[in-house]
């Protein structure tokens, strides 16, 4: 109980004559906890939130048709799809869009 007492002696007395310095380090503990849980919950949170952004964003690629056709045949995006690895496609949407002149 005696050592509590002279901590808590010697913390009242540090707040009461040495005001700013006592505030500028309590600050400073704040701020460091702020950034540090910050950052903590950015590092294992960034992920899912990446995800959800690219995926309102929309499509990375798009695959039109020359200026001499109308239409692509499926068998020409499967020899373009085939070029991509696999493990980077999340999903392949088809999709015929009439273009006005």
């Amino acid at each position: 109980m005696e050592k509590y007492k002279l901590f808590s002696k010697l913390v009242l007395r540090a707040l009461l004559y040495r005001k700013v310095p006592t505030i500028v380090s309590l600050l400073v503990i704040v701020l460091g906890t702020s950034i540090i849980g910050g950052l903590v919950n950015l590092y294992y949170d960034i992920n899912e939130k990446m995800s959800k952004e690219f995926r309102a964003y929309g499509a990375n690629i798009l695959i039109y048709p020359s200026k001499q056709t109308s239409k692509i045949e499926m068998d020409k995006v499967n020899q373009i799809t085939d070029k991509i690895p696999k493990s980077k496609i999340v999903g392949i949407s088809q999709c015929s869009i009439q273009l006005f002149k």
